[in-house]
């Protein structure tokens, strides 16, 4: 399968998770995700990634965040036009045909290490 796409590790990506959700799998407009999956997992051979979705929506929308999610602010190097909530929670793997045609961003080592410390507390994969 050749993808022929350069998808990496920490770049954002906008991802079309519709149609085919349930329950309370995150679903709704395309929306940018970033990629978790390593260079061992090779798009070009599987046609997959792993991504965590993000949202504009706060939540709760008063008080703490979830603490599920990660808070990102736009820049120019992550290519975010507004705040956004990466939801680990939702990590999920996709095929590379429910992304968009080209990254918009990447997210900075900072804020891939906050997305993966949760992911660490969420599956238990501390020592």
């Amino acid at each position: 399968m050749a993808v022929h796409r350069s998808i990496s590790r920490g770049d954002i990506w906008i991802v079309d998770f519709e149609p085919g959700v349930t329950g309370h799998e995150q679903g709704g407009q395309p929306r940018p995700s970033v990629i978790l999956s390593s260079s061992a997992m090779d798009p070009d051979d599987t046609g997959l990634v792993i991504v965590v979705p993000s949202t504009t929506t706060r939540r709760p929308k008063t008080g703490e965040l979830v603490p599920n999610h990660h808070q990102v602010e736009p820049t120019k190097q992550n290519g975010l036009t507004s705040t956004s909530y990466f939801m680990c929670e939702q990590v999920r793997c996709v095929s590379v045909g429910r992304l968009g045609e080209h990254k918009i961003g990447r997210l900075s080592p900072k804020d891939m290490y906050e997305i993966e410390e949760r992911l660490i507390i969420l599956m238990d994969l501390g020592a």
